[in-house]
């Protein structure tokens, strides 16, 4: 077990592992073949690795029907390796981004600045490797099939999904649109209330004569069921309905 951060000496052994076409295994391991591709590779000059050389204890541990998390595997499994539990905050302290202030202007905490909590980040670190190593070595394999099977997966989820943007965008336009009309139709029905007002419009259908507690979804379908709405109530809840969808 070894760890690299930027400052070290480059990691040439896993380099030459993974120029030999070596296996790289990971936990939830897309997260892992992110970080290679658009920030080890692209930015600082590593080696690719092919999606072949990919594989994944979490995908393992589900295809033998057990948990997938990390902590929860190792402890279906009893062992003695076990996931260290202060990762999260670690992780959130030395790594998520946060609101910058005037008499701290920086947007995250980096590891130069506490030592301390970085020795135990790579302490944690460390730990996980040893925890996915012992999950890995404590179960069967997939099978040519399932690895198949998951590889196809892995490349649909990498791929992602192709979207229009300024088809969405034009038709957020449209909606904005229908949504300010609704809301000035209902505001001259009522008299001022707009369809997003809960508490106020269920008070103004109790002073038309229709008590209602709520203008959730399933309570103005049923009060749109009535055959004596007034025309005014039934358009105020029909726009309710339209507008909340």
């Amino acid at each position: 077990v070894t760890h690299w951060r930027p400052g070290l000496e480059p990691p040439y052994r896993l380099w030459e592992h993974v120029a030999r076409g070596g296996l790289m295994r990971a936990q939830n391991v897309m997260a892992e073949r992110l970080i290679w591709e658009w920030v080890c590779v692209r930015k600082l000059g590593w080696p690719p690795v092919a999606p072949e050389q990919w594989r994944c204890t979490m995908a393992t541990s589900r295809v033998n029907s057990l948990p997938g998390g990390l902590d929860a595997v190792g402890s279906a499994l009893r062992l003695d390796t076990t996931k260290d539990k202060r990762g999260k905050a670690l992780l959130k302290l030395l790594s998520q981004p946060r609101n910058p202030t005037k008499k701290d202007p920086r947007r995250r905490i980096l590891p130069s600045d506490d030592p301390v909590a970085a020795s135990a980040l790579y302490a944690y670190c460390d730990q996980d490797v040893r925890t996915e190593d012992a999950v890995a070595a404590a179960q069967p394999q997939m099978t040519p099939d399932e690895l198949a099977f998951w590889q196809i997966d892995q490349d649909i989820n990498y791929r992602g999904v192709a979207v229009d943007r300024k088809a969405v965008r034009d038709m957020i336009a449209v909606m904005e649109q229908v949504f300010e009309a609704y809301t000035q139709e209902c505001l001259q029905l009522t008299g001022g209330i707009s369809p997003s007002q809960n508490i106020e419009l269920a008070k103004w259908l109790d002073s038309r004569g229709w008590h209602t507690t709520s203008v959730d979804a399933e309570q103005v379908e049923h009060m749109l069921l009535q055959p004596l709405l007034p025309p005014d109530v039934r358009r105020v809840l029909e726009i309710r309905q339209l507008t909340a969808s």
